[in-house]
């Protein structure tokens, strides 16, 4: 994840003197240190400093990489893609294209994204291995065949979801039961962007194509602390690779608000995102159990930890943000 400290109303300056001292000025106040050279490095304060090949000086530390220009220069934050798969394989060429969602199964929403919210999700599949799922801003992930020959998309971690080739050319993202009940939820698309599939329309008899009819909504889920439900918390400030953001720094609001039906508004960047349902349990943090409101965000689970002021939601690992109770 690169962050831009302008963006974020953020200044960090460094400035290396001849006498060997060095100046770092975060905005607010100057601390002065020493610096020397080793092995084609200035070491500030214990950290290493290497000028790269672009001319930029990058200083990391715990995890973090700070890329400083020299003044009046100017470069794009240069954000990591996930590394390529290998090439995908003569049979797995299937799978290569432009995908259009047409059918959508998650949380309470039932039916084609197109029609039912006015929602147009894309899953691109390149044949390097590479791809993008596009909901608003594209994701990018890569997509592979593990050695029991089942083939997931995905960041390359456990949290990837499954692909499979349906009858008729459509294809599946995320997975169902014997029965025909989602797993977590699941995406029917189709190279043919006009296309329409229902579940009717199935009929192979594994994992990703059973017919079923839909159930009806959900049985209620259980709350311990029921005055949590029907209230909006807002994000006011996120947790970045050691840094604290305040909420105005994210590009617009993020809010939650958890329905008694099992569903949950969920605002990202001022957008809401449709279909998502909710259930309680508990998850373990670095203070030990604790109770949690589990969103299912289309076959993810976002854990948003339960505090006094709210919720302390982990952002698929990006950031940690803490919402309170709207005033």
């Amino acid at each position: 994840m690169a962050l831009s400290f302008s963006e974020m109303g953020m200044v960090m300056n460094l400035t290396f003197h001849e006498d060997g001292t060095a100046e770092m000025y975060d905005g607010e106040e100057s601390v002065t240190s020493s610096w020397s050279v080793e092995d084609g490095a200035a070491i500030v304060d214990g950290l290493s400093c290497i000028l790269l090949d672009d001319g930029t000086l990058c200083v990391e530390e715990d995890g973090a990489k700070l890329i400083f220009t020299r003044e009046g220069a100017v470069t794009e934050p240069t954000v990591t893609e996930p590394e390529p798969a290998a090439p995908i394989l003569d049979e797995l060429s299937a799978y290569v294209g432009s995908w259009h969602a047409c059918y959508l199964m998650t949380g309470g929403l039932t039916g084609d994204p197109r029609i039912e919210v006015g929602l147009e999700i894309a899953l691109e599949l390149n044949a390097d291995g590479t791809g993008s799922l596009i909901f608003g801003e594209p994701e990018p992930g890569v997509w592979y065949q593990d050695e029991n020959g089942h083939v997931y998309f995905g960041e390359g971690g456990d949290y990837d979801m499954p692909l499979a080739l349906m009858e008729n050319g459509f294809l599946c993202y995320g997975s169902m039961d014997g029965d025909g009940n989602a797993l977590g939820g699941y995406i029917v698309f189709s190279q043919d962007a006009n296309a329409v599939w229902t579940p009717k329309a199935a009929s192979e008899p594994d994992v990703t194509a059973i017919p079923f009819e839909p159930s009806g909504p959900a049985a209620a889920p259980e709350v311990s602390d029921p005055e949590r439900l029907e209230r909006k918390y807002v994000c006011v400030n996120a947790e970045v690779s050691g840094y604290t953001m305040d909420a105005s720094m994210l590009g617009g609001e993020y809010s939650l608000t958890f329905h008694a039906d099992g569903t949950v508004d969920f605002v990202m960047v001022g957008t809401s995102v449709p279909g998502l349902s909710w259930t309680q349990g508990t998850v373990l943090t670095d203070a030990g159990e604790a109770e949690a409101f589990l969103v299912d965000y289309y076959g993810n689970t976002l854990e948003a930890v339960c505090t006094e002021q709210g919720f302390d939601l982990n952002y698929f690992d990006s950031m940690l943000m803490h919402f309170e109770a709207e005033n």
